[in-house]
């Protein structure tokens, strides 16, 4: 029997990590919200693992909104600025739930002089 939160599903990678396997112990699922939350979750955390690795490049014709996100800064225990030590960013997600994204120093450096520019000079002034 399955836990309540984990779908009745099996996944695996080929030794080339190249294709997933996913082995279902009937012919249909059911999936509750948290449960599927979990499994996509699941299934990101085994796309991470094959190769080719996600591409670097942007493919606008392969981008998808998947917002609106509700974002929270995740302070660090030290009080350090996060241009100097980075941060996290807590995203509320409808359809991934709550998902945490790292911003390194120099992210958060480049999205500082980004917000303080476009501050500076909102889009409605003339410059």
């Amino acid at each position: 029997m399955s836990s309540p939160l984990k779908l009745p599903l099996n996944a695996s990678l080929n030794s080339e990590k190249t294709q997933a396997t996913f082995d279902i112990e009937s012919g249909q699922i059911f999936a509750t919200a948290g449960q599927l939350e979990n499994a996509i979750l699941e299934l990101s955390n085994l796309r991470a693992q094959m190769t080719p690795e996600v591409s670097q490049e942007i493919d606008v014709g392969r981008l998808y909104h998947i917002g609106p996100y509700r974002l929270i800064h995740q302070p660090n225990s030290e009080g350090n600025s996060p241009v100097e030590v980075g941060a996290f960013l807590l995203g509320l997600c409808p359809g991934l739930g709550w998902v945490q994204l790292y911003l390194s120093n120099e992210s958060c450096r480049n999205l500082y002089h980004w917000l303080s520019s476009a501050y500076e000079h909102p889009p409605n002034q003339k410059h």
